[in-house]
């Protein structure tokens, strides 16, 4: 099976609030503003954040043109200093099916 270069990269982050953000939870909204507007800066697109229960308290889907505009989100997102992150590549579970079926 070949791999279709042009199509978005699909990327699963999860985010906790980082200690000294959590004393400014009402800048939520605020903190979530930016982080759309690095991605799109990007050439990338928030797909949709949602809110999960566990020891991470969001997860945000994105697509990005490429690994390296994902790793500028990355970057910045990390000198915002508000959340810890840990990030992951996503595919269409019917690709993992063609592969094991």
């Amino acid at each position: 099976m070949s791999v279709d270069r042009t199509r978005e990269m699909v990327l699963v982050g999860l985010f906790r609030f980082s200690p000294a953000a959590r004393e400014h939870l009402e800048k939520t909204p605020e903190y979530f503003d930016k982080i759309h507007e690095i991605v799109e800066h990007e050439g990338g697109t928030v797909e949709r954040f949602l809110v999960v229960m566990g020891p991470w308290e969001y997860l945000g889907i994105f697509e990005y043109p490429d690994l390296e505009a994902a790793f500028r989100v990355l970057g910045k997102i990390a000198k915002l200093e508000v959340f810890e992150t840990e990030t992951f590549p996503a595919e269409d579970v019917k690709i993992f099916w063609k592969e094991l079926v």
